[in-house]
């Protein structure tokens, strides 16, 4: 938000930083160990569940936006979508048209798609 005194960094900047690469390397450790300890389809299940939860706390948070009602907290929904619920958090975001110029939560979002990603690929390729 330019011009009122408050600069943001970009978001590569937030990749870089040491907490994301702290918290990836413990979560890529934790990964390896449930693919060892946690059958597969209940992993699956844990991510349906956790992407339902996510859209339907996005819904809910849109619903009272509207009403003006008690709200959602964005580090609720971040936390839903680092915990795995990032594909509903983006897919409900740009149906619902929520959330969508909160630059913090956009490049947070961003930063638990990129985690995803990143340990996706590690697991397959491992």
């Amino acid at each position: 938000m330019r011009g009122y005194g408050v600069e943001r960094e970009p978001v590569w900047v937030l990749l870089a930083s040491e907490r994301v690469q702290m918290f990836t390397g413990l979560f890529v450790c934790l990964v390896a160990l449930l693919d060892f300890l946690v059958p597969r389809h209940i992993v699956a299940f844990f991510y349906l569940l956790v992407n339902a939860l996510t859209g339907v706390r996005l819904w809910w948070d849109k619903s009272a936006a509207r009403a003006g009602a008690w709200r959602v907290r964005e580090h609720e929904l971040l936390a839903c979508a680092l915990l795995g619920g990032w594909p509903a958090a983006v897919v409900g975001q740009q149906l619902l048209q929520h959330k969508t110029r909160k630059a913090f939560f956009v490049r947070r979002l961003i930063v638990a798609v990129a985690v995803h990603c990143m340990l996706l690929g590690g697991v397959c390729y491992a």
